[in-house]
């Protein structure tokens, strides 16, 4: 991290809140002329990121967040992304992300998710900037990261509703809990659905299809599983316990998904908060 840069995690305290939100994430750089680039990948806890004081561009797989006085929020929300993504932030700059858990942001939106996004490489995502910002305005005046918290999860505690799609839910848990990774047919088998709705839902609400959903969690499953142990697998073992063919396509899924080799990748990646979040600088 840069000097003067500081980021913290948080999770919600409210219960109800923790089905649907990951965690909160508190970031900034105070120091101006600076430049801060990291590179982060594909994951099903998806973010909302809200800036202050600063506008963000947007070109194909990157962006660029300058500082500007005319633009009081700018909001962003990656969603699930099919491979990495560069963020490039010129300081000073000031940013919430709100990290939903897979399916957690339908359940603060009164339309289907794939209605709000934007068909081309823009991520901007305005749905919640009208009536969030007298919230935002109270927790970037607090220098209290509890506060913070309990701002937040009062906002997002007036704003939620079930998501009602029992089908959908059930087909991200048999993902997230299937040894080895489900298939697409398999999905289907057990559900009892067709392919064709399957695939409908996961882009109505997930905006993705189900493959590359399944991609993504064995992707980040391989990839937690070594940062988070003291005595990394081998590539090898790697890919047999989280179901590639072999080394061979672990490394170029992997590469594919990330840019770059997984060796180099496990070498340079950092882990920002206490959570399982993790990017690259050094790309």
């Amino acid at each position: 991290m840069l000097e003067t840069e500081t980021f913290e995690t948080r999770e919600p305290k409210n219960k109800l809140l923790k089905k649907n939100i990951a965690y909160y994430y508190f970031h900034s750089i105070t120091k101006p002329n600076q430049l801060k680039r990291i590179f982060y990948y594909p994951n099903p806890v998806n973010a909302l990121t809200i800036y202050k004081n600063s506008k963000v561009y947007f070109k194909e797989t990157h962006s660029l967040a300058r500082p500007s006085q005319k633009n009081e929020y700018d909001f962003c929300y990656g969603g699930i992304q099919k491979y990495f993504r560069v963020a490039e932030m010129n300081t000073p700059f000031t940013r919430i992300g709100i990290a939903f858990k897979p399916l957690g942001i339908n359940a603060f939106l009164e339309l289907p998710l794939s209605d709000l996004i934007s068909k081309n490489d823009d991520l901007h995502f305005d749905y919640f900037s009208s009536n969030m910002k007298p919230v935002l305005e109270q927790v970037n005046t607090s220098n209290d990261i509890e506060e913070k918290v309990n701002l937040l999860d009062a906002y997002f505690s007036r704003n939620q509703h079930p998501f009602l799609d029992e089908c959908l839910t059930s087909a991200i848990q048999l993902i997230d809990e299937s040894e080895p990774i489900v298939s697409v047919q398999d999905l289907v088998t057990q559900l009892g659905v067709s392919h064709k709705t399957l695939h409908r839902k996961f882009k109505k609400h997930l905006n993705c299809s189900i493959k590359t959903y399944i991609d993504i969690v064995q992707f980040r499953k391989a990839l937690n599983h070594y940062l988070k142990n003291e005595n990394p697998l081998s590539l090898t073992a790697l890919a047999n316990n989280f179901d590639y063919y072999d080394q061979a396509e672990f490394i170029n899924k992997f590469k594919k998904i990330t840019g770059i080799n997984p060796k180099r990748l496990f070498k340079d990646i950092t882990q920002y908060g206490n959570q399982e979040l993790f990017w690259n600088s050094n790309h």
